[in-house]
């Protein structure tokens, strides 16, 4: 489960103070799929990058299972992100000199998976995407569909419970654009809980909750 309470972001630099977020309580049970939905500017990706474990918060606290992250070191931080997180992203981040295959086995490597399990459970999660025929090709051959199909294949290497999507349609065509969100509907629907950033109303419907930023 998810809980911030009291949480805040502020950003300081050059003698200017940007408050981003401030005294935000959230609560997220397991198994949830819900939505960061407003325009842009409100502060969603910033709560995000807070729940992802990217960032950290100015005052406040966040609970990620029980655990108070504000007590955490770096490395432990880190350990969490790597066990517990998939993030998706609208722009993807694939690294470019990597294979599709090699792209999903990365996460797994970091996290010391041997070698041949990691292999067969990215091979396994490409063809849950729907592209075993894209595995060994670079990401520039791939169209901005097949690209978010590898960055979910990717986001679920390491068996995570939460995912976390900002705008993960974003720079997508109708049918691609509705083929991700079939995917996470499945993700949800099979255990994993998910919080997805949009400003579009007609994805944030996809959610069993909706949150007004």
């Amino acid at each position: 489960m998810i809980q911030m309470k009291q949480v805040s972001k502020t950003y300081y630099g050059d003698q200017v103070e940007t408050k981003v977020l401030e005294s935000v309580d959230l609560t997220v049970e397991k198994g949830e799929f819900v939505s960061l939905y407003g325009k842009s500017g409100c502060g969603k990706t910033t709560l995000l990058n807070l729940l992802g474990l990217i960032d950290t918060p100015t005052a406040g606290e966040y609970w990620l299972d029980e655990v108070n992250t504000g007590t955490c070191k770096p490395k432990e931080l880190a350990g969490l992100r790597n066990r517990k997180i998939g993030f998706i992203f609208q722009s993807f981040y694939l690294i470019s000199r990597l294979s599709v295959l090699d792209n999903v086995i990365l996460p797994m490597k970091y996290a010391g998976v041997p070698r041949k399990e990691r292999e067969e459970r990215a091979r396994i999660l490409l063809a849950e995407v729907g592209l075993t025929e894209r595995m060994n090709y670079l990401p520039s051959r791939l169209s901005g569909g097949e690209k978010q199909r590898t960055a979910i294949a990717r986001a679920l290497a390491n068996h995570p419970a939460y995912i976390l999507a900002d705008e993960p349609t974003g720079s997508l065509d109708g049918e691609n654009r509705d083929r991700i969100m079939e995917i996470l509907t499945g993700l949800n629907q099979k255990g994993h809980t998910i919080v997805m950033v949009t400003h579009d109303k007609e994805l944030a419907g996809y959610s069993s909750r909706i949150i007004q930023m």
